[in-house]
């Protein structure tokens, strides 16, 4: 019967990923994933890789890139688009690689089950909590690093507390198992690292309280910590060595040529392989160092956005809703144990929990950008010490109803509203466009069409399905209207025949009044509902001037709500 909640929402987590799920969390989302990943599996046109993978020095992996995003798009292209291409659309695309990431995150579900079962808790109660908030929901279905990073720790943390359980058991086959348990975790922390290199504040607990079960509760505490260190050790390395190799022949051409050239028989030489070794020290791109020392000068945060240092206090309340009391009390509460209270393993265990959830807290707060996203891997640990607190009791008026409801409002915001109508919006402006294009008659050119995005995120170019030859120039004007008139002139000037402006529906009347100044004529005109752009809200005064001046302010209200909750698309053709 405990299951049985548990297993809706699982299932409803799976479903989630076809409503559609609209909403457009940040960025990162699609440009440093899918945008990259489609634009070379799928040939459909993309954006320009970001400045992440560009730079003389890259802060983001390629490795990462093809391992978790090529692979899912490789099946969507030889397997269901062959198959199904009548069925394909450019959410589907969306869809594929979306539910990679959610089928990995049920690393954490694990974690939770087994720390649960270490603490001897209510498995499903303490799987129910976890399940049931938005960050599982929508951040943990997402192409996010984030949630790949919080997948790959719950992972690490497995590995750990079955090699410790399994070390002291009888048996030469256990020792074996704990030897693939190890290397498991060595390998998962290199990919973790190659991911993001904040991975070693969160992983630092869990390997710090290994060593210390190491030290005080096994039979040979010097030989199960060489013995622990030593595995770890040596399939991180060699895991870390073999992505580093990946991305240096990936970023620098004239190494990856060198290495093309390099025959197996000069290789096997000692002379040879010692050319290699000093050629790949000397040009090794090592991205998590490029990373470190990119975010560690202020100058260049600035670029992103400097918080102060206790705003990742207000994201641990937003991550954890009405559940962030419970966590502090019982963070509290944990610590304050005295050394002869610590004595028992669950004891123990709990106490490291707390610890890795305030430890990479500490160590992220350290860096002055700071977003609620960088924090989705203590969710898991987080729940379980929530869980604990209550003994997964949820009491009915004083916390399940308030977490239920800030958790379904998070899902319909998050979920479907944030910036929700970009994707629908850039589907459609690229039906329009395949449809402009296939009226066109042999003999005449093929038109150039200029997309300007208004009050929005950036569009991923992908969810267009347009063939990499289609001439398509994109521009996001971002929240910028007094750059709106003066571009819509220079498109004349330029003699652009056909324009696509995408906006909030708040800017519509500057962008009529900005191409009707420049002789542009109104083609065609849409508009997509379930849009909230927090950049793009209607001024209040302005609201407020309406509803004062309205002989129907209920009308006017409901006016003033639709601007702030849709999307509209302008086709404007150039007329002579």
């Amino acid at each position: 019967e405990n299951s049985k909640p548990y297993t809706a929402l699982l299932l409803f987590r799976f479903f989630f990923i076809f409503l559609p799920q609209t909403g457009y969390l940040h960025p990162d989302e699609f440009m440093q994933s899918i945008e990259i990943s489609a634009g070379d599996l799928l040939g459909v046109r993309t954006s320009s890789p970001p400045w992440e993978f560009t730079v003389d020095r890259p802060i983001r992996s390629a490795a990462i890139l093809h391992l978790f995003y090529h692979g899912p798009l490789l099946l969507f292209k030889h397997l269901l688009v062959d198959g199904f291409s009548w069925y394909v659309d450019a959410y589907f695309v969306v869809i594929v690689t979306r539910l990679s990431i959610a089928v990995l995150s049920l690393a954490n579900d694990a974690m939770v089950a087994l720390l649960a079962r270490e603490l001897g808790l209510d498995t499903f109660r303490c799987l129910f909590l976890y399940s049931s908030s938005y960050i599982v929901m929508v951040h943990g279905t997402r192409t996010l690093s984030n949630a790949i990073e919080s997948s790959l720790l719950a992972i690490v943390f497995i590995c750990l507390l079955f090699a410790l359980n399994a070390y002291s058991a009888p048996g030469n086959s256990r020792h074996t198992l704990v030897k693939v348990l190890l290397s498991t975790a060595g390998i998962v922390t290199a990919i973790g690292v190659m991911n993001r290199p904040t991975f070693v504040a969160f992983a630092a607990v869990p390997y710090l309280y290994t060593a210390w079960r190491c030290a005080r509760s096994l039979v040979d505490p010097i030989g199960a910590c060489f013995n622990f260190g030593a595995t770890i050790l040596a399939a991180f390395s060699a895991a870390f060595v073999s992505l580093v190799l990946y991305d240096t022949l990936t970023f620098n051409p004239t190494f990856a040529s060198r290495f093309a050239s390099l025959g197996m028989d000069e290789f096997l030489t000692v002379n040879g392989a010692f050319d290699f070794l000093s050629d790949f020290a000397r040009s090794a791109v090592v991205t998590p160092w490029n990373f470190v020392s990119y975010n560690s000068q202020s100058e260049n945060l600035a670029q992103h956005g400097t918080h102060p240092r206790w705003l990742h206090l207000i994201n641990l309340a937003l991550l954890l809703g009405p559940a962030a009391p419970v966590f502090v009390r019982h963070a509290w509460a944990t610590l304050r144990q005295s050394a002869q209270q610590q004595q028992q393993q669950q004891q123990q265990l709990s106490k490291a929990i707390v610890l890795a959830c305030l430890v990479p807290l500490a160590a992220l707060s350290l860096f002055p950008h700071q977003e609620l996203r960088f924090l989705v891997p203590l969710l898991p640990l987080a729940t379980v010490c929530v869980a604990q607190r209550l003994r997964c009791r949820l009491p009915i008026f004083s916390f399940a109803l308030p977490w239920i409801a800030f958790n379904a409002i998070a899902v319909i915001g998050l979920g479907f509203l944030h910036q929700g109508g970009v994707l629908p919006m850039t589907a459609h402006v690229g039906e329009l466009i395949r449809s402009t294009n296939s009226r066109l008659q042999p003999q005449q050119e093929p038109l150039c069409h200029r997309l300007l995005f208004l009050g929005t995120y950036p569009p991923p170019q992908h969810t267009l399905l347009l063939p990499q030859s289609t001439c398509v120039q994109l521009e996001d004007l971002m929240g910028n209207r007094t750059a709106l008139e003066s571009r819509a002139a220079q498109l004349r000037s330029d003699r652009v025949a056909s324009v696509y402006a995408v906006f909030s529906a708040v800017h519509a009347d500057p962008v009529r009044a900005a191409f009707a100044k420049s002789r542009y004529g109104l083609k065609y005109a849409a508009r997509v509902y379930g849009h909230l752009s927090a950049e793009s809200l209607p001024p209040a005064r302005r609201v407020l001037a309406r509803l004062s001046e309205s002989s129907s302010p209920v009308v006017e209200a409901g006016r003033s709500l639709s601007e702030a909750l849709s999307i509209m698309v302008f086709h404007l053709v150039l007329t002579a």
